[in-house]
């Protein structure tokens, strides 16, 4: 109420909402007061519909909560009739866009030159982390995700407020312990994490789960990666797997000082579905995105191999 009040002193259109907070809310089948949970404000700001949460740790503007979407909601007019409208999901944001030049040199280990930008839910979490745990806590996870195992790690960024800005940057220079695989004489560059949601879909399926799985709002990653090395025998490879869950992306090409690919995963939907993801359609999906990723790898001589 107090938001709301400072909103309409402001000149903006601002009207308390009741809501049902979380994962998920059930269908409305009598609106009442005991179908919900908590109360946010909703606001017409430059004729765009905002949804405001005033008691989270952060903010960012136009920028609707994840455990707030997909949902009705009971908007309480300025005549004090109470109507129903609805939460929509958000559409997929670039949420992790990482470039990267990585300098292979000494056997399987890897140096890291990275740029990293953030916006949305994981930008939020890093502002939520570096309060509750400390800036150095966050930097170790900034780490985990240029290195697969890293070693020595030094980010460089602003400290992060309750303002979140629509892009955020941080830098990182990471030694990388295990960028290669010893294959005897020879080193090989994989990237096994790009494997990791496929896999954990196989064993759903595989181990006889039962549960629809939530994601949180729909998100988009990218990855303009540059390997540096003495010669690869990667060789020039572009798939695409689009469908209404997902849409992947990767292309690579041998550079004259190494190789270079290009990696995108844009996740469309918030809630999986049991019968979704054992059906015939998700499980073909999850073969050919397994397919896509797999295929790149490739053998490495390091610059001092």
């Amino acid at each position: 109420m107090l938001l709301t009040a400072m909103l309409r002193a402001s000149g903006i259109k601002a009207e308390p909402v009741w809501v049902e907070r979380g994962a998920f809310a059930s269908p409305l089948i009598a609106p009442n007061i005991y179908a919900v949970n908590h109360a946010i404000v909703r606001a017409e700001v430059d004729g765009a519909v905002w949804w405001l949460n005033p008691t989270n740790p952060i903010f960012a503007p136009s920028v609707t909560m994840p455990d707030i979407q997909e949902r009705w909601a009971l908007v309480i007019g300025a005549d004090g009739i109470v109507r129903q409208d609805t939460i929509a999901l958000s559409q997929p944001g670039r949420s992790v866009d990482v470039t990267f030049r990585e300098r292979l040199s000494n056997g399987e280990q890897g140096e890291v030159d990275a740029t990293l930008g953030l916006s949305g839910k994981p930008l939020m979490d890093l502002s939520i982390a570096d309060r509750n745990q400390g800036k150095s806590a966050s930097d170790k996870a900034i780490c985990n995700i240029v290195a697969i195992e890293p070693g020595q790690c030094d980010v460089q960024r602003q400290a992060v407020g309750f303002l979140i800005p629509e892009r955020y940057t941080a830098r990182a220079r990471v030694v990388d312990l295990r960028a290669l695989d010893p294959r005897g004489s020879q080193y090989s560059f994989s990237r096994p994490g790009l494997l990791e949601l496929w896999d954990a879909f196989a064993r759903y399926k595989r181990n006889g789960q039962m549960s629809d799985l939530y994601f949180g709002a729909p998100e988009a990653t990218r990855a303009d990666v540059a390997l540096v090395a003495k010669r690869t025998d990667g060789q020039a490879r572009e798939c695409a797997v689009r469908n209404r869950w997902f849409d992947l992306e990767l292309s690579g090409k041998p550079a004259p000082d190494g190789y270079r690919y290009r990696y995108s995963l844009t996740r469309k939907m918030a809630w999986l579905a049991h019968d979704e993801i054992v059906s015939a359609d998700f499980q073909k999906m999850v073969d050919q995105s397994r397919a896509c990723v797999s295929g790149l790898q490739f053998t490495v001589q390091p610059l001092k191999g």
